[in-house]
């Protein structure tokens, strides 16, 4: 029921991948929570058009590891599928030393698989190479398949299989070059999605695509076989007294957050849906500014 969402590096296709499968996994009515990787809140906007689902944000450096997961498991109940977008490389992470904060990081404190974005569109037997890399690098870490994106030619995507094959990694999804799937983006990273006109007829380009370019019946597989555990529940205590409101925010397993105050600045438009959870969960408005 859960997969997550990677690429070799940033700009390969993770994006588009990932809303191509929201995409088409809405249209066929299936109830899906989406997350991602780091603190990002462009991406969750594409995603929360796309499922009606806020996106969360799993970022184990702005919040913790048992935060993540508390996260993750908490708000995949009652869905039918959870997909993860990841961040950059499958490996990059806050230091080059380890990948704590990485993709790889999350899928392992998560034990969700990984389906790893290729892009080849200036390579064909050295896609081996970079797979078995990736595969190799931590035998922790579950690669349940690859998808070749800006794959030139149906003779291209036969050396890239033929290449693949000796590493028993299963190609799950194969994306011709799109001339007509652009999301727009800058120096940043993609522009918001307010700010891109025809936005609907994009995300059905997307669910065609989703519909087409992958090997579902595998797909399936690989999303059943993760089970739920049951969640972590928050609790948020509050003390109130004529001058001051506290509350106290006290997840299973973790340690005590103390909560003097919320003061916000500005509008909550661009505040991510993690941060406000356990306020509106509990019945407390937040201040504004």
């Amino acid at each position: 029921m859960a997969l997550i969402i990677a690429g070799e590096r940033s700009g390969v296709g993770k994006t588009t991948v990932t809303l191509a499968l929201l995409s088409y996994l809405s249209k066929c009515n299936y109830t899906i929570q989406s997350f991602k990787v780091g603190p990002d809140y462009i991406d969750p906007m594409f995603h929360q058009r796309v499922t009606g689902r806020p996106c969360r944000n799993l970022d184990p450096v702005l919040t913790s590891e048992d935060y993540v997961k508390d996260c993750f498991y908490r708000h995949c109940q009652g869905v039918d599928y959870a997909l993860i977008e990841g961040v950059m490389g499958l490996f990059d992470g806050a230091s080059g030393k380890d990948d704590f904060a990485s993709t790889a990081h999350v899928a392992r404190l998560l034990d969700v698989p990984v389906l790893l974005v290729l892009d080849c569109s200036r390579l064909s037997r050295s896609v081996a190479a970079i797979a078995y890399g990736y595969q190799s690098l931590d035998p922790r870490i579950t690669i349940a398949g690859v998808v070749l994106n800006r794959v030139g030619s149906s003779r291209h995507l036969e050396l890239l299989k033929d290449a693949l094959e000796p590493l028993h990694i299963p190609v799950l999804g194969e994306l011709k070059r799109q001339d007509n799937i652009t999301i727009p983006d800058r120096h940043l990273g993609l522009i918001p999605t307010a700010e891109i006109t025809q936005l609907d007829a994009l995300i059905n380009r997307l669910a065609d695509l989703g519909q087409s370019c992958f090997n579902w019946e595998h797909l399936h597989s690989e999303l059943f076989a993760h089970a739920w555990p049951k969640a972590k529940v928050a609790r948020l205590k509050v003390e109130s007294s004529s001058e001051l409101k506290v509350g106290r925010l006290q997840v299973e397993g973790s340690s005590e957050l103390k909560v003097n105050r919320l003061q916000l600045e500005g509008s909550l438009d661009n505040l991510q849906p993690n941060n406000l959870q356990p306020v509106t969960s509990n019945n407390l408005q937040p201040v504004t500014s």
